[in-house]
């Protein structure tokens, strides 16, 4: 029967019985907290937030590298050519074509409507299996394949609906969509999970907050009535064995919701932030409250039988904690001060138990100085379970220096990469064999390009399923970017974007898929959204590392954007149930889904996600968002994804992580309210050291090698095109090196206005070829504030609104963005000139009454170092609150800081205090302050800072009322999202003299 007016008549053929869903295993909530279903309310105050006192959490600038980590910041947006988009390419092989700006009326084409083109669909009743059993565990997803290799849902983040398809069993060669459900505007859906029917599915809409089912998949799918009400930010979804009982990981909340599938209710919550709390790796004076779990990736073990008591959850937290004691003294022990987490919870008692990921002492590289360097696993995304192991997909990160120590920005990246540091170190096995003959091998990568690969690492941990209690196995454990870079060079792999790293892992499956699998290896595919890319890891049975890669002359990774449908930023995994040679993958940027051949490693059919075209804008923030996550072409070194700013940021946030940066230790932000609705930033980093989103190229060309956005031409005038270092754009002040072009001044930093070069849309007289920097800007205007936790108590967020206003920290964290640091000028040459600028020329005094131990200078000019740039800042902003001193910083017991640049040496910038950061989004980005100095919201309002939040209130907290007011503030400051009412910078504070905390309020623009 062909596809067309039939498809559907054709694909309700397939229909059986209707299965009953209700009547989830009676004590699930055995050790749960139950919580009443309903509406899940929208609670407290709304709007965005900035921690009370000064510096409590995050700002935009990580200072890695010689400026801040990832995406520091924010930029004047100029106006995207009326064209929209700058293609840059989005082409098959990337995006570089060199043809940059699409007609608008090319932008975000949806192709031709699956219905009209089709396959032949089999016309047998297929029944349905109403006591059927999954074949193997479940796993969060966001895609997932029918036991009968029948039927294939995705979620559609960008298009909030859920999908339906049908597929050939066994063949996968074509695929079709059959219907597209909406899940609501701005819903968010953001993974699915099949019932074992085979006929209903159930998808977590993040932003909504709710579980929903789709009943009837094979006969015209329909959104069921019921939905469950989960907490902030869900995430995660498994289903249990028999499809009773669905399990939902709430990422803002901390807990996991229980739902029957049959009645959609909540029959009990799973509290990890107790179980968190009670481990002391948030300190000792820790207690429960919602919010400090952060639970992501879920997993439900299958064993085969229908008891599905005796099956084990498991669910990934998803950020490293600290580990409670640290031998090492010397500098490694910064890589590996924390841990990764993973929660173990018997489905017979629901009650959770930690089991731990060690750091990880060499990650297989050695950076500039020859040092071994170590890393700690944490942004844990991903899971699954092979043979009675347990695998986790994490990055793992090092945070100590070097790190950046780039070459000059003249001459293009050469002689780079191959023989140094590639072989492995890990305990994981051997990679691959030499080729018999090939290419001579490549020289070793330049000295001052090795700290590059010692920033992160996506990688593999392993635990033991089968142990009791369950443990890590350490020696299984495998560091993916070592394994890779090994294989390339046995292979002789040219020192191009032939070579890839798995750079931002999002999923892995197992073929075959089936738990107890008895097969003599097992192949693991890990999904990598910064490479568009599909990765093999072969294991044995015994858990030993086989290989990476596949043999010759099988391709050494899947290209899924190189397809027959180009698939670009993949988020979701599926493999084949009946097939070990079949998978399904899904995309972000392009919207589509691809049908992909495992044993020869290619694309084979695809289709997209949904009817409707985004639209331009949509396609902008869409394209924004690839340019973020991707790591390929001129994002990093060669084009071979090593980092790109969702490394640091995952989903535009923060990863948490504090980093020993070219201005000293710097906790990652969260990029939510770096630009405003006009694409204003604030002043950008911790030390107020940038003031345009596009300065941000210098961590593009410095930190991860890349060629970067910003120049002249995008193809080394070369056919076919080639992305190269001779095309940049110099604005820094150094020499160019022909054929490069320079700009006449300065714009890094401080100085000048890089957004006047960085798009070709701006007004220098030497400006980029592309938008790119548009489009992230678009990009991070878009970012989204993470809910605050719905368990939060209504009084206590009122409370703490009042005591916020009473503790004057608006003087600090007021105003729309919830901070101070504003920018209070326009960039150029007249303002921000070295010498003769306004900034420099002109300064402030501090007012009679105003803390001279909050703001030590009497006087200075609004910029203070404009020749010296790695100490140049706008001075205004800075304010001491005692979180920064001389050698080991200021920390509660436990928490190890030095206050060193990323040379491990030099003593860091802060002396003269930081700028006040954004409060919005605090619940997701803990540790707090600077360098991480405090664990939670309750220890950074501790006496250890009592200079932070007495700034402006010299009593404040410290009356007998102190636990109640400590446990009102956090609420408030937890429930702050950029939709609270936001509370004023105050024009005068009582002092001595009632005086402005706005010393920026006085310059004059020239």
């Amino acid at each position: 029967m062909k596809r067309g007016a039939s498809l559907r008549l054709a694909w309700a053929a397939l229909l059986g019985l209707t299965p009953c869903l209700s009547g989830c295993f009676e004590d699930i909530s055995q050790g749960a907290d139950a919580r009443v279903d309903g509406a899940s309310t929208d609670l407290g105050v709304d709007v965005g937030a900035d921690l009370g006192g000064a510096d409590l959490g995050v700002d935009v600038g990580a200072d890695l590298g010689g400026t801040d980590l990832g995406v520091d910041a924010g930029q004047d947006v100029a106006p995207v050519d009326a064209g929209g988009l700058d293609a840059g390419g989005l082409d098959a092989g990337g995006f570089e074509t060199g043809a940059e700006d699409v007609a608008a009326g090319d932008v975000g084409d949806a192709g031709v409507d699956v219905r009209d083109v089709g396959f032949d669909i089999p016309t047998v009743d297929v029944p349905l299996n109403t006591n059927a059993v999954l074949l193997g565990a479940s796993r969060t997803s966001a895609v997932a394949i029918s036991t009968d290799d029948r039927v294939m849902v995705s979620a559609n983040r960008g298009a909030n609906s859920v999908s339906v398809y049908a597929l050939v069993p066994g063949s996968f060669a074509q695929v079709a969509r059959i219907e597209e459900v909406s899940t609501g505007s701005g819903s968010e859906p953001w993974s699915v999970a099949l019932h074992p029917d085979n006929n209903t599915a159930f998808a977590v809409l993040r932003r909504d907050q709710q579980l929903v089912r789709i009943d009837n998949l094979r006969g015209g799918a329909t959104l069921a009535m019921a939905r469950a009400s989960l907490g902030a930010e869900p995430t995660g979804l498994a289903i249990s064995p028999l499809g009773r009982t669905a399990f939902a990981a709430n990422f803002a909340e901390g807990t996991v919701s229980v739902v029957d599938t049959g009645t959609m209710r909540v029959s009990g919550t799973i509290d990890l932030n107790a179980v968190l709390a009670a481990s002391g790796m948030l300190g000792p004076s820790a207690t429960a409250r919602p919010g400090l779990s952060h639970p992501r990736a879920v997993l439900v073990t299958n064993d085969g039988d229908t008891d599905e008591r005796d099956e084990t959850l498991y669910v990934t937290e998803y950020f490293a904690q600290r580990r409670l004691t640290v031998t090492q003294t010397g500098n490694d022990r910064f890589d590996l001060s924390h841990q990764g987490v993973v929660y173990r919870i018997p489905l017979a008692t629901l009650v959770p138990e930690v089991v731990t990921l060690a750091p990880v002492t060499d990650m297989g590289f050695r950076d500039a100085n020859n040092v071994v360097a170590g890393c700690y696993p944490n942004a844990l995304s991903a899971l699954a379970i092979a043979s009675n192991r347990v695998y986790v997909v994490a990055t793992c990160v090092s945070p100590r220096g070097p790190s950046g120590d780039a070459p000059t920005s003249t001459g293009a990246d050469a002689g780079v990469d191959a023989g140094a540091d590639a072989g492995p170190r890990d305990a994981s096995g051997d990679v691959g064999d030499v080729p018999d003959s090939g290419p001579p091998a490549l020289p070793p990568l330049p000295q001052a390009r090795q700290n590059l690969r010692t920033v992160q690492t996506p990688a593999i941990f392993v635990l033991d399923h089968a142990a009791s209690p369950t443990v890590e196995l350490p020696a299984q454990r495998v560091l993916l970017n070592a394994r890779f870079q090994a294989l390339y060079d046995t292979r002789r792999t040219p020192d191009t974007d032939a070579r890839r790293m798995p750079l931002n892992p999002v999923d892995i499956a197992f073929s075959p898929i089936a738990n107890g699998s008895t097969a003599t290896s097992l192949v693991a595919w890990v999904l990598s959204a910064g490479s568009d890319a599909l990765f093999r890891v072969r294991f044995n049975t015994s858990g030993t590392l086989a290989e990476v890669g596949a043999a010759a002359p099988a391709p050494l990774y899947v290209d899924l954007a190189g397809g027959v449908l180009p698939g670009r930023t993949p988020y979701g995994l599926a493999l084949s149930s009946l097939s070990a040679n079949n998978a399904a993958v899904v995309y972000e940027n392009s919207r589509n889904l691809n049908v992909v051949r495992l044993d020869t490693q290619v694309v084979v059919a695809g289709t997209e996600v949904a009817n409707a075209a985004p639209g331009i804008a949509v396609q902008q923030v869409l394209d924004g968002r690839r340019l973020f996550v991707s790591g390929l072409n001129r994002w990093s070194l060669n084009g071979q994804g090593w980092l790109s700013c969702e490394s640091c940021h995952p989903d535009g946030l923060s990863d948490n992580v504090t980093w020993y940066t070219a201005r000293g230790p710097r906790q990652t932000p969260s990029l939510e309210e770096t630009l405003d609705l006009s694409g204003r930033p604030k002043l950008l980093g911790w030390t107020a050291t940038h003031d345009e989103l596009a300065d941000q190229e210098s961590e593009v060309r410095g930190l991860g090698g890349g060629v970067g956005a910003i120049v002249y031409r995008n193809d080394n005038g070369a056919t076919p095109p080639v992305i190269s270092a001779a095309d940049r754009i110099v604005y820094d002040g150094t020499a160019a090196v022909a054929p490069q072009r320079a700009t006449a001044e300065r714009n890094d930093g401080l100085h000048g206005a890089v957004d006047a070069i960085a798009t070709s849309t701006g007004t220098g007289s030497v400006r980029a070829s592309n938008t790119h920097w548009s489009l992230l800007s678009l990009y991070v205007r878009s970012i989204r504030s993470p809910r605050p936790p719905v368990g939060l108590n209504a009084s206590d967020v009122t409370a703490g609104r009042m005591r916020f206003v009473e503790g004057q920290c608006a003087a600090c964290h007021g105003g729309p963005r919830w901070t101070l640091a504003e920018r209070f000028y326009d960039p150029g040459a007249r303002v921000t000139a070295a010498v003769g600028g306004a900034l420099v020329a002109q300064s402030w005094t501090r007012p009679a009454g105003f803390p001279a131990d909050i703001v030590t200078a009497a006087s200075a000019a609004y910029r203070l170092n404009p020749t010296d740039p790695r100490n140049d800042q706008i001075s205004c902003v800075l304010r001491s609150v005692g979180t920064w001193a001389v050698g080991a910083g200021v920390t509660p017991m436990g928490v190890l800081l030095a206050e060193v640049r990323s040379d491990m040496t030099t003593a860091s910038q802060g002396q003269n205090g930081f700028s006040p950061p954004s409060l919005v989004g605090l619940n997701l980005s803990a540790p707090y302050f600077h360098g991480g100095n405090a664990r939670t919201l309750e220890e950074a309002l501790s006496d250890t800072f009592r200079v932070h939040h007495q700034a402006y209130a010299r009593t404040f907290l410290s009356g007998t009322d102190r636990a109640t007011v400590v446990r009102q503030l956090a609420a408030f400051l937890q429930s702050l999202d950029g939709r609270n009412d936001p509370i004023a910078v105050p024009s005068t504070v009582p002092g001595t003299t009632a005086f402005n905390p706005n010393l920026c309020a006085g310059y004059r623009a020239p």
